[in-house]
């Protein structure tokens, strides 16, 4: 009934990130739940027909929003390549938001409005990002997060961008894609074998997400700060939530409750998955 409604959706968006501009999802809330439940609901008549992109909606987003928001277009292009769910298409789409990610979210983050190029670059490949997972799927990532922030009430970028060394460790069982992907992170690969180099990889995802002050781990997140005590309390809610999530039930890899119980120990402090 939407289209019954509007004749044109004109989507202007306000941050770099989501790529809900070009994409048929959008994100509610269920507040019937205890705690509330995030939910994804995705339909043909959201896709935009016009969107807008202009510095001046953008430009003096905060340091805070310019991080966070760039992390959810990290997560959905670099999340969406490492998947099994990409084709051709989606991997340029996505291989080059990865590329503007890395180069202008951290001068987006240090300088704002005083690099426009830089805000513009990151528009481009929040757009781009939402084309190559709009098309495709997202990573685990956002199972991760999307019951994590929730929970925890803490940013959506946040959340999934905190939980990509994780997931993507453990997609790497079962996916080498990661594998081309090095070169965007200047990581040299000749005469290395897969271990060492996967654990460079991760180490400069790691490295990225620190240099613009994220969070790589639940224990190192500040906002909100999150005890441990706290974290396993609340933790079997972020679980069953997380399992229903339609990306975990997309995942390449099996998944069940004592599975992403270890995943999510794991990243409290960012161990390195070994299983």
């Amino acid at each position: 009934g939407l289209r019954k409604k509007v004749k044109y959706l004109i989507a202007i968006p306000t941050t770099s990130g989501t790529g809900s501009e070009v994409t048929p999802t959008s994100m509610l809330t269920d507040m019937d739940r205890n705690p509330p439940k995030k939910l994804a609901v995705s339909h043909p008549e959201l896709v935009p027909d016009v969107a807008v992109l202009h510095t001046d909606f953008v430009k003096d987003m905060p340091p805070f929003l310019t991080m966070a928001t760039g992390l959810d277009a990290l997560a959905h292009s670099l999340g969406c390549y490492v998947s099994t769910w990409g084709s051709p298409i989606t991997d340029a789409l996505n291989v080059y938001a990865i590329k503007e990610v890395l180069k202008y979210l951290p001068r987006a983050y240090k300088y704002g409005a005083r690099d426009l190029e830089a805000r513009e670059g990151m528009q481009m490949a929040a757009l781009m990002a939402g084309l190559g997972f709009g098309n495709s799927r997202v990573g685990l990532d956002h199972a991760l997060g999307h019951s994590f922030g929730k929970v925890f009430h803490a940013h959506h970028g946040l959340s999934v961008g905190m939980f990509l060394p994780s997931t993507i460790g453990f997609q790497a069982k079962v996916s080498k894609r990661w594998k081309e992907l090095c070169y965007l992170f200047n990581i040299e690969q000749k005469g290395k074998d897969d271990k060492v180099l996967f654990s460079e990889f991760l180490q400069s995802v790691n490295n990225f997400i620190k240099s613009i002050d994220g969070p790589t781990c639940v224990r190192d997140l500040k906002n909100p700060v999150v005890g441990d005590e706290e974290y396993l309390v609340k933790l079997d809610q972020v679980i069953s939530y997380t399992e229903s999530d339609i990306v975990s039930l997309l995942s390449p890899r099996h998944l069940d409750k004592a599975i992403l119980r270890k995943i999510f120990e794991y990243a409290w402090d960012g161990k390195e998955i070994d299983f």
